[in-house]
């Protein structure tokens, strides 16, 4: 995924929350592996975790994702 468009990105059902920081779509939640890197929307890394990390849904999109380096993101 970080290495996918802007664009694209948007296309399969990501959410840009800040530039460079992107929500998984709610529907994701099942689909990312336990252990797995995420962003929360305050800025914050952790560890994904299965049945304990948040599913909340903003917009349609979890409240955490991944970053990108911003210089890809065309203003």
């Amino acid at each position: 995924l970080k290495y996918l468009s802007h664009e694209v990105l948007l296309k399969i059902g990501l959410s840009m929350w800040e530039k460079g920081h992107y929500l998984y779509p709610w529907e994701w939640y099942s689909s990312i592996p336990d252990g797995f890197p995420i962003v929360d929307i305050n800025g914050r890394t952790e560890h994904f975790r299965i049945g304990e990390t948040e599913n909340d849904k903003r917009f349609g999109c979890l409240p955490y994702g991944f970053l990108i380096k911003t210089e890809r993101i065309s203003p």
